[in-house]
């Protein structure tokens, strides 16, 4: 399964938290259905997505995986 971690910037601890349950929940819902079962053909291994942002704006995503074409292939999942 693809592992996410989410980077955000907030002025609350409590909000970040707050904020950081419901972007989670929500990347999960989106992910489900796209990368959360892709695995590498090659190497066996799955993607991670770090989330970064800063609350109460947009957020980008950055993929990490064990070589360029898998993550080619999820960033193009990603943005279908």
């Amino acid at each position: 399964m693809a592992k996410i971690v989410l980077e955000l910037d907030a002025p609350d601890p409590a909000v970040e938290a707050a904020v950081e349950a419901l972007v989670q929940d929500e990347l999960r819902k989106r992910l489900k259905g796209r990368i959360q079962t892709m695995i590498c053909q090659q190497h066996a291994r799955t993607p991670t997505v770090t989330v970064r942002g800063r609350v109460g704006s947009r957020f980008d995503y950055h993929v990490t995986g064990c070589c360029h074409d898998f993550v080619r292939r999820v960033k193009c999942r990603l943005e279908e």
